[in-house]
């Protein structure tokens, strides 16, 4: 962490929510990260914009310095957006997600429109279908285990050799966060209806929204990006064909052209 930033806790009905913050000038931007990672699973994007923007980065209930809790559905975290929010006084803010932290944003901003100034999606997970999840994530549960058990320097080795597009200092709070998270966090996919509604929500959205897509090996394809675009005149449409599905550790350069003017337009 820089030692000029903040960060503290924040009690979302009795689940500790962990933050960092930035501190620096401009509208405030909210960050949240995938599943899996932590709130500093994001140093591409801070070192970028953390001088124009108060960047606020949480830890997800289940992931970081943050409380494992008993319930990981969208509206806990959404709950905690807002309990974190409210606790900093923050009255309005642009929020960018990316996968489980894009859906857990979209969600907040329909459910708390007035808080939004504007929204980015990362590749929200939208078009998985619910059998192939509870498959996958059994598997992915067992994963997380055992790799708790693993050292820092092995779960970074992993990274590297998996994601060779990624830049060396991605890798050391991306392996920490590894080792951190608590593996019930896949309820947060494997419960309720996360993904199946995710057209009505694209809809209900009332404020100025980027998704930003990759290619082949990303979740959200054409098809998906332009339904998403069709459904909702507010939704615009950034392709970044190059990436996977962690589309700003990949294609850094093109992903900043598209966040950064429209950051710079929406964001209050």
């Amino acid at each position: 962490m820089i030692k000029t930033w903040q960060e503290g806790d924040v009690d979302s009905s009795g689940v500790k929510i962990h933050y960092y913050r930035t501190g620096g000038e401009g509208p405030k931007l909210i960050l949240l990260h995938g599943i899996t990672d932590n709130g500093l699973c994001w140093p591409e994007v801070t070192e970028a914009l953390g001088e124009k923007y108060d960047i606020i980065m949480l830890d997800a209930r289940g992931h970081g310095l943050s409380d494992h809790a008993a319930s990981y559905l969208p509206k806990d975290h959404v709950a905690d957006v807002d309990a974190v929010m409210e606790n900093l006084g923050i009255a309005k803010a642009a929020v960018l997600g990316h996968s489980m932290g894009a859906v857990n944003a979209s969600y907040f901003a329909v459910t708390h429109p007035e808080k939004l100034s504007c929204l980015l999606l990362e590749d929200p997970p939208w078009h998985l279908e619910p059998q192939s999840i509870v498959r996958d994530n059994d598997q992915w549960r067992k994963d997380i285990i055992l790799r708790r058990t693993r050292t820092l320097e092995d779960i970074m080795a992993e990274g590297e050799r998996d994601n060779p597009k990624w830049k060396d200092y991605v890798f050391p709070t991306w392996a920490e966060a590894k080792r951190q998270v608590d593996p019930n966090v896949l309820d947060w996919a494997d419960k309720g209806q996360t993904f199946a509604n995710w057209q009505q929500i694209v809809r209900d959205l009332s404020c100025p929204t980027l998704l930003l897509t990759g290619g082949k090996e990303a979740i959200v394809d054409e098809a998906t990006a332009k339904k998403a675009a069709a459904l909702n005149s507010l939704v615009s449409v950034a392709n970044m064909s190059e990436a996977g599905h962690s589309i700003r550790r990949e294609q850094l350069d093109d992903y900043l052209k598209a966040v950064t003017p429209f950051l710079e337009k929406h964001a209050r």
